[in-house]
């Protein structure tokens, strides 16, 4: 993915929480990402997050709100996850509209 935005070189990581009674389907550490995008591109990704999960584990991912300052014009917000440490095998699993 290219990285030519304006604004901050990287965001801050997500958070992560999980409980019982889901139906997550896979199991072991994962880890997480997150970026920004806006007219000029996407910045860096994140510091990665880990949680382990289980199969019957639900999970919870919250953007943090230091994610968008006063003068930064993040248009979405962009989730990937991988089951290693490597951003390069990292998938993109949800995406988020932030047009205010």
């Amino acid at each position: 993915m290219a990285k030519y935005t304006y604004g901050r070189t990287k965001l801050p990581s997500l958070t992560l929480s999980k409980s019982s009674g889901g139906s997550l389907g896979v199991s072991g550490i994962y880890y997480f990402w997150l970026q920004g995008r806006n007219r000029a591109g996407v910045n860096e990704p994140s510091d990665p997050v880990s949680i382990t999960l289980s199969p019957s584990d639900k999970l919870s991912i919250t953007i943090p709100t230091s994610a968008r300052r006063d003068g930064e014009d993040w248009h979405e917000y962009i989730i990937s996850c991988s089951n290693s440490n490597s951003f390069a095998s990292a998938k993109v699993i949800a995406t988020y509209k932030n047009y205010l």
